[in-house]
């Protein structure tokens, strides 16, 4: 009966560890703040802000001409190539948490006929690796 629930937490353990989210919103806060402290920018392109509210931005920073300050904030809410740089960091961060998954074992079936008569033969097998446990 110990075994049993011994092998049944282990089993549920394995099981939430490879149940990871990503979520590289605090990653993109990070960098948005170390933009923000080296070019004193107010407004900065965030992934995960609203769309909507970025446009509205935008169009506060044109409304009445563009002073430098504003022209760098537009830059950095409108530049595609920061927003491309942001998307790289949310790749890097899933592939750190990819990293730290274990990888998925493999399940194997096969059922044999004999050619001279006789009892099929079953076998079944569980592969995963050593290295991911050890």
């Amino acid at each position: 009966m110990v075994l049993r629930r011994s092998s049944w937490a282990v089993a549920c353990a394995l099981g939430l560890v490879a149940c990871q989210a990503v979520n590289p919103g605090p990653d993109y806060d990070r960098a948005v703040e170390e933009i923000r402290s080296a070019t004193g920018a107010e407004h900065v392109f965030h992934p995960d802000a609203d769309s909507v509210a970025t446009e509205r931005s935008v169009a506060e920073l044109l409304d009445d001409g563009l002073g430098l300050s504003e022209a760098v904030e537009l830059g950095l809410l409108n530049n595609p190539r920061l927003q491309a740089a942001f998307r790289n960091v949310g790749m890097a961060h899933a592939d750190r948490v990819q990293a730290g998954l274990l990888t998925n074992p493999s399940l194997s079936a096969v059922l044999r006929f004999p050619t001279s008569g006789g009892a099929g033969e079953f076998e079944g097998g569980l592969f995963g690796s050593l290295l991911d446990i050890w």
